[in-house]
């Protein structure tokens, strides 16, 4: 991972991780869960025994989503009979369903997913509707935003072969400011667990975090 600080008088943190090393990262894994690191993605898995758990998180609490920009790049192989998050935490330990520590990512419980956030009182949960978890998405966090950028899809004209469309930008998810996180550091946080003796997993290829402070 690059990890780079910037001068004192600067006050800014940049990195872009994709994961040719696991220099930073935190794992703790129970039951029969384990992670495996591959060029460019981990994947963590669940095994196949029930209530397995494998969460990764950068090891330093220094990261502010009231002024940052956090891109996160990957996919899972179902959403159903799991629980997962990933996104900002105020704590590394096991998320749950119904968290108020300060956070905000998204959470995918029994085949479902959504935008969760709390401030460290209340919990806001918004379920978003057809968004295939099992595809590669692009997902950036700017504070109580979250935005997602589209894959690349086919374009087919009359008389013209299909050529697929490159054109993709980034657009709003949701927006949770109802009870946005709290403005302090936060940790990083990747988290999965099989609710059935069925192995799930996640494949996590990228994250990009940019501190970015108003003029």
């Amino acid at each position: 991972m690059d990890f780079i600080k910037t001068a004192p008088e600067d006050l800014k943190i940049y990195f872009y991780d994709m994961f040719l090393s696991s220099e930073m990262l935190t794992e703790e894994l129970t039951l029969e869960a384990y992670n495996v690191y591959d060029l460019g993605e981990i994947q963590m898995s669940t095994g196949i025994q029930a209530n397995s758990t494998s969460n990764i998180y950068y090891e330093r609490k220094e990261f502010n989503p009231r002024y940052s920009e956090l891109t996160i790049k990957l996919r899972l192989d179902s959403v159903d009979d799991v629980f997962a998050f990933f996104g900002f935490r105020s704590n590394n330990t096991d998320p749950t369903a119904s968290m108020t520590e300060s956070h905000i990512g998204i959470m995918i419980e029994s085949g479902k997913v959504y935008v969760s956030s709390a401030d460290d009182d209340h919990q806001q949960k918004t379920e978003i509707i057809s968004l295939d978890m099992t595809k590669l998405y692009e997902f950036k966090f700017l504070y109580d935003k979250l935005y997602i950028k589209p894959l690349p899809y086919l374009v087919e004209e009359l008389g013209l072969p299909v050529v697929m469309d490159t054109s993709r930008k980034w657009g709003l998810l949701q927006q949770n400011s109802i009870y946005p996180p709290l403005n302090q550091m936060h940790f990083i946080e990747f988290f999965i667990k099989s609710t059935t003796n069925t192995e799930k997993n996640i494949y996590l290829n990228r994250v990009i975090y940019k501190e970015e402070y108003p003029d």
